[in-house]
């Protein structure tokens, strides 16, 4: 099920102007999209990686408005993560 919706999501950022980058091997259009499918059968996984095109505060806001996210710069703990780049801008 986590594959399906980290699916869902990575389908919809892809589709945005403001991400810039989106890594996510479940995707057809990721680079090892083949490799992938043949080494998790059951799909991708819910761990993706993606850019944003916009200015440090417009990132504060955006996370702000998540529900699920926590910011951090690890995943050693099942919790969703992201941004620690936001350390950089006094998060």
């Amino acid at each position: 099920e986590q594959s399906e919706i980290a699916l869902t999501v990575a389908s919809f950022l892809e589709t945005c102007p403001e991400v810039t980058e989106l890594l996510y091997p479940g995707l057809p259009s990721h680079p090892e999209h083949e490799l992938a499918k043949r080494q998790m059968p059951l799909g991708a996984g819910a761990v993706m990686a993606y850019t944003l095109r916009c200015k440090p505060e417009e990132l504060h806001r955006f996370f702000d408005k998540l529900d699920f996210i926590k910011v951090s710069a690890s995943l050693g703990g099942v919790d969703t993560v992201t941004a620690p780049a936001l350390a950089l801008y006094g998060s």
